[in-house]
Formats: C-alpha cells, structure tokens, sequence
C-alpha cells in the first residue's frame, strides 16, 4: 500500500475491513483509523420520498 493511499484511506468515513487490519498489523492504532465498513459498489438507492416528488414532477 502505498503513502499515498493510506492518506486517502484516512480522510473518508469509512475504510474497508481488509485494509483496516492492514494497517493495524502494520503498528497504526485503531482508534487513529476511520471505521472499518464494507460498503456495497455502486449507486446508492432512492429515497422513497425523493421517488415521490420524482412521480409528480413530470
């Protein structure tokens, strides 16, 4: 993993699992690391409400 990466890494929300328990086997803390989340690819789903005032716009 590269400095430049892990600095990406470390400025979101969230990282993923696999590349958080590489960096705690490395020596960094936990605590000094975003939380470890897996989240799904792709586009995130439309709220329902969004979905409604879609309907009526046209």
């Amino acid at each position: 993993m590269t400095p430049n990466s892990v600095s990406k890494l470390c400025d979101q929300e969230t990282m993923p699992t696999r590349r958080h328990a590489q960096l705690v086997d490395q020596g960094i803390p936990a605590e000094l690391l975003p939380r470890a989340q897996d989240i799904k690819p792709g586009p995130k789903p439309r709220d329902l409400h969004e979905q409604f005032m879609q309907a009526f716009r046209g």
